[in-house]
């Protein structure tokens, strides 16, 4: 997530006189800015990890999909309540579809303006989603389209009604797909040219949400000002600054200081290092993602995995069993978290818990047999085991993430458990855009990253299937049988049916452990609660403030009459009175600026 740090910008010989002057101005500066009647209301936010795009396209985490739901509506939003699909939330207020759901017809917000002040129409949404498919945008081209079957077409007759026709039986529209809804007249330039598209640097980015993101500094941070025309209401707040941190130790130190509003994603040490300080709240949300260990399996058909054994259930399963995942939470979430065991959150309906006899219960002896009796065997006694198919040890090469606020320390212990089962865990730390990178590639053996899927599970399904090889895939894990359940559950209507395979499906890939699941962390966030009051909790009624599933915090947030109007900052005109006054003395200094680092996956 982010956080700033100190940064020193060389304008000339400093002399003390000079310094005392800056300070003492940029004092009366902070001090002032509550009197300042026009002052813009500013929220600074604090994470340590930037965002990778702000491409729609390129978004692979937390980060820019917090933008994206600042930025754009969703033909649909979330509801507050309970996550479901929400007319009050997005562009489509009402629907209707046919007898066999082949054909959905949407009603669509009239009056609704991008923030270029073009107006936004049933059109618009029609192109967005004729261009995913039709470009096979793999980032959301599974909410639209089935693999292999005909793809579906978006009509609009007029501005204000869509039309959603599918070849076969859909309740996709009600997932609901969650897709950026793009104005056409800045990314039609790129219907036909996917890589040009992908290409497009979004900055600043055109959307119709109630936020605008003006500018983004790579590794730094980025600025959203408030869309005072947004249809579902103004925000109060005028504007949100992003601003990445190197580490948590810098980020909260910053919001005990007063220079940041909000601090997310911390680690229990320092989030319980919080819990009582003067002016700031703590707040526990649900877990949002689950930590796992995955494996790359190779491009099918162009190259396989790096470590062929990889593809040995057995020895996937062995590993699965030689993980003390009870551990994980207790020793590096101090309890801020519970057990992973499928890939659904412990919290959702549609969570499957396998039964405690199927369960990878922690057992190293037990690991260890299943590996003799596989034929790993270390053939020269070195500590490591050997594959009984190539004669290759075991050596896994294991990208760790610096920004994810577990991932170091849970490839830590994760590779002291291998090492007691003969499997040499090579640890890699890199930044997230790195293991972004690797990761778009296949150009590792495992990771230790997490996931954040979408409140329906129709997502985090679409990870395991062949078709997301190099797109949402973890590592190209490719199976016809569960391709083909994957595409059943797309056509199942009734909600408990489908629930009841969803559950099926879970069984199933829990049994092929393409990846482990680690944990599920709940998200530890602390604000300066006396500065700001209302924020409002997705779902209800103890959710996440933000980094949730839509921007209903930033809509409502209100500044503390007392507490002032954010983070402290020095206005424009005070620092040209800075500098006018160091010009006056004539030395030049070196000038304190704010600045930012970087980091962090969902």
């Amino acid at each position: 997530m982010k956080a700033h740090t100190r940064r020193m910008t060389k304008l000339g010989s400093a002399t003390l006189a000079t310094l005392l002057l800056a300070g003492a101005l940029m004092t009366g500066a902070a001090s002032a800015q509550d009197a300042t009647p026009d002052k813009a209301v500013v929220f600074t936010v604090g994470l340590t990890g930037d965002m990778v795009s702000p491409n729609p396209f390129k978004a692979c985490c937390g980060a820019e999909y917090e933008m994206l739901f600042m930025n754009y509506d969703m033909l649909f939003g979330f509801s507050k309540k309970d996550l479901t699909y929400s007319p009050e939330d997005g562009l489509a207020t009402d629907f209707e579809h046919n007898a066999d759901s082949t054909v959905w017809t949407f009603t669509i917000r009239d009056g609704v303006k991008w923030h270029d002040g073009e107006p936004l129409t049933a059109a618009d949404i029609a192109f967005t989603y004729n261009f995913i498919v039709n470009n096979k945008m793999g980032a959301f081209l599974n909410y639209l389209k089935s693999a292999g079957a005909e793809p579906p077409t978006f009509t609009a007759p007029n501005d204000t009604t869509l039309v959603w026709e599918s070849p076969t039986p859909t309740s996709a529209p009600l997932t609901p797909p969650w897709i950026p809804i793009l104005p056409e007249h800045v990314w039609s330039q790129f219907d036909g040219d996917p890589v040009a598209a992908k290409q497009f640097e979004n900055v600043p980015a055109v959307g119709s949400g109630p936020f605008h993101l003006e500018s983004w500094d790579t590794g730094q941070g980025w600025v959203m000002t408030a869309n005072k025309g947004y249809w579902g209401g103004e925000p109060t707040i005028d504007e949100v600054d992003f601003k990445v941190f190197s580490n948590q130790e810098a980020m909260v130190g910053a919001l005990k200081a007063g220079q940041i509003d909000f601090a997310e994603a911390l680690n229990p040490t320092l989030f319980n290092s919080l819990e009582g300080a003067e002016g700031i709240t703590t707040h526990v949300a649900p877990p949002a993602y689950f930590d796992n260990l995955a494996f790359n399996f190779g491009v099918p058909d162009k190259n396989d995995s790096s470590l062929p054994a990889l593809h040995d259930v057995v020895l996937r399963q062995a590993i699965a069993t030689a993980i003390d995942t009870q551990a994980i939470v207790d020793k590096l979430m101090l309890g801020n978290g519970t057990v992973g065991t499928t890939v659904t959150l412990p919290q959702s309906v549609w969570h499957w818990e396998p039964p405690a006899d199927q369960q990878y219960t922690f057992d190293i002896a037990k690991a260890n047999q299943m590996l003799d009796d596989a034929g790993y065997a270390d053939t020269n006694d070195d500590g490591v085991r050997n594959d009984p198919k190539t004669g290759d040890e075991l050596i896994i090469e294991t990208l760790t993430i610096d920004s994810v606020t577990y991932s170091n320390d849970q490839g830590k212990l994760i590779a002291g458990w291998m090492k007691q089962i003969g499997i040499d865990m090579q640890l890699v730390p890199v930044s997230e855009n790195k293991a972004y990178d690797l990761w778009g590639v296949g150009d590792f053996d495992a990771y230790i990253w997490g996931w954040g899927g979408d409140p329906d599970p129709d997502f985090i399904m679409s990870i395991f299937t062949t078709s997301q090889c190099l797109s949402w895939s973890d590592g190209c894990y490719s199976d016809p049988k569960f391709d083909a359940m994957y595409e059943k559950q797309k056509t199942i209507l009734d909600p408990a049916e489908r629930r009841e395979y969803i559950y099926t499906m879970q069984q199933y890939i829990y049994e092929q452990v393409p990846e482990v699941v680690l944990a599920y962390e709940n998200d530890l966030q602390a604000y300066r609660s006396d500065r700001w009051e209302g924020f409002t909790p997705v779902p209800e009624p103890d959710g996440f403030l933000i980094f949730g599933w839509g921007p209903y915090s930033y809509i409502s947030l209100k500044p503390i009459a007392s507490g002032g109007t954010g983070s402290q900052s020095v206005s424009t005109g005070m620092w040209l009175a800075v500098l006018a006054g160091i010009v006056v003395i004539g030395g030049g200094i070196f000038l304190i600026r704010r600045n930012k680092s970087d980091e962090e996956r969902a």
